[in-house]
């Protein structure tokens, strides 16, 4: 651990002096390219108390805590990190706030352009276009998007905004946010629904008769056992010909360094092997079809299973 604080000291001192001196872009691609080759090298323990504490000893944290997204994804307001708020800033939907520093709206126009803050949008916009193709193949589908925040998705889907989607159930276990679907997207038929994968796995929440089940973000959280118990729940909710999306962050992109330490922001990884062992309880003589797929970016992976 200490050969790691000192391997990151160099590091740190010269994004430092870079940043201060507004050399932004200099600074935070040294800065995440960095952490992002001592990840690479370091066991997992010593990176995960590397990350909680070895690195924020350093004066660059309160630099780039001046970015109003990688403070609010480190304080966690909400308890969470990837909160519907913060990702309305990814999404460049919320104006940074008017305290914000000079500084550090500088490196919140670095941060939002990088490659996991990127791919975030992608997903978003992939998610979409699923929504628009079910909407395209079934009249008036039925819809539930799981942990679905402020269900940006659907204010970009012309099939929403059209009227072809039938019954959309948009469920999350934050009340806030659910007041703010309910006040944007009602008008558009959408229907928010207050629950969690706690109340989905014991079937206190519980829907029927679907044709689109999804899932953005919150793979990225649960562990295996979780993930398999829960797809199993989503899946049966499919009526025959029902397709079923999750989504998860893929395990080497650039970024995660940074969001790991100084945005606090650790998630569960998966490559297509263990995307696909999500659905390996799944009924076999249910399952129409099943393939795992990534962004054109590489960095989130995606299930896709229809049933029979």
């Amino acid at each position: 651990m200490n050969s790691l604080v000192t391997e990151s000291r160099a590091l740190f001192d010269k994004a430092y002096s870079q940043i201060n001196d507004f050399q932004i872009i200099q600074g935070m691609s040294e800065l995440i390219t960095g952490l992002h080759g001592i990840r690479r090298r370091t066991s997992p323990n010593d990176w995960s108390e590397f990350a909680k504490q070895g690195c924020l000893n350093h004066p660059i944290k309160s630099l780039v805590h001046q970015d109003p997204m990688t403070r609010r994804a480190f304080e966690k307001p909400r308890g969470y990190a990837g909160d519907a708020e913060l990702l309305d800033l990814i999404y460049g939907l919320r104006p940074v706030p008017a305290e914000t520093t000079s500084v550090g709206a500088a490196i919140y126009g670095f941060t939002v352009q990088a490659s996991g803050t990127s791919a975030v949008r992608v997903r978003r916009d992939m998610l979409a276009e699923k929504i628009d193709e079910v909407a395209a193949e079934i009249e008036q589908p039925r819809m539930l998007a799981v942990a679905c925040g402020h269900l940006r998705e659907a204010q970009k889907s012309k099939a929403v905004a059209a009227g072809r989607v039938g019954d959309f159930y948009a469920l999350d276990q934050d009340k806030v946010s659910l007041e703010l679907v309910a006040r944007e997207q009602s008008a558009n038929g959408i229907t928010p629904v207050h629950g969690s994968v706690k109340t989905l796995l014991k079937g206190e929440t519980t829907f029927s008769n679907l044709d689109f089940v999804y899932s953005t973000g919150l793979y990225d959280y649960l562990p295996q056992p979780v993930a398999i118990s829960l797809t199993n729940k989503l899946f049966d909710m499919l009526r025959p010909g029902g397709r079923l999306v999750v989504a998860n962050f893929l395990p080497d992109v650039v970024s995660l360094g940074y969001m790991e330490t100084f945005m606090g922001w650790p998630l569960i990884y998966r490559n297509d092997e263990e995307m696909a062992d999500i659905a390996v309880n799944l009924p076999a003589g249910q399952v129409a079809a099943e393939q795992v797929y990534h962004d054109a970016h590489e960095h989130v992976v995606f299930l896709e299973v229809k049933k029979r």
